[in-house]
């Protein structure tokens, strides 16, 4: 087996990270300009090429603005962000959403995830059918072994269940969006098994890959929904919940 080397994140990266966790905590505001590159790079001890190189990735995700005559100032990323701001929203451990934002985020994810059904139901093979209930099998005898399976790995396995349907529903522009969503998703899914149990996730898991089987989109579709408003009313009574951390 060929192991690879493991790589440190760069300084550009340690720079981008705490940049973008100040702005996203509120200790930079929208609108605050933001010190030369070069003051930067002097009070956090690194190299003006890293900061310039990190600020340019930031402006591009959507965290500042850059104006060559007049300097860099922190973005309003809610009105001008981007994909790559959601996926960066949805990695980090410093943003704390509240139940409308959760709500909002598995609509949307929701959506995506119905019209996927829609294909998979009318596309899928008996082997696609074989694979979905094989994930849910997991799921559930992972919980009994001994030791039990993680709870990440847990959830690892109900994304993979989804992200099979994505896959197979045969839109790369969809699946490529559920993956930006994998840390949010994976968060969701642990909370949900922590609260009902594998056993009940494998169940629902289960039911959706029969509903599958059976064609019935609609079905599938109203499993799902019922298992994100039960999650939603569990959510809601926590509060705020972060999104990449556990």
């Amino acid at each position: 087996m060929k192991y690879e080397k493991i790589i440190a994140p760069t300084v550009t990266e340690i720079f981008e990270t705490r940049m973008q966790n100040s702005i996203l905590s509120g200790e930079l505001q929208v609108g605050e300009r933001l010190p030369s590159e070069r003051m930067l790079a002097e009070e956090m001890g690194i190299s003006k090429s890293a900061v310039h190189l990190g600020m340019s990735n930031l402006a591009k995700n959507g965290f500042i603005r850059i104006d060559p005559r007049q300097g860099a100032y922190v973005a309003n990323w809610e009105e001008f962000g981007n994909l790559e701001t959601l996926t960066a929203l949805l990695k980090t451990n410093v943003l704390k959403l509240d139940p409308q934002d959760i709500r909002s985020l598995i609509l949307m994810r929701e959506a995506l995830e119905n019209e996927a059904m829609r294909v998979f139901a009318r596309k899928h093979s008996t082997k696609d059918i074989l694979q979905l209930r094989s994930l849910a099998l997991d799921l559930r005898n992972g919980a009994h072994r001994n030791p039990p399976l993680k709870l990440e790995d847990q959830a690892e396995l109900a994304f993979r269940f989804t992200h099979y349907i994505f896959l197979h529903s045969g839109n790369m522009f969809s699946t490529l969006v559920l993956n930006s969503f994998k840390p949010f998703t994976l968060r969701l899914w642990e909370e949900w098994i922590r609260s009902i149990g594998a056993d009940s996730a494998a169940d629902y898991l289960e039911q959706t890959a029969l509903a599958l089987k059976e064609g019935n989109a609609s079905k599938a579709i109203g499993i799902v929904h019922r298992y994100n408003e039960e999650l939603l009313t569990g959510l809601s009574a926590a509060g705020t919940f972060t999104p990449g951390v556990s």
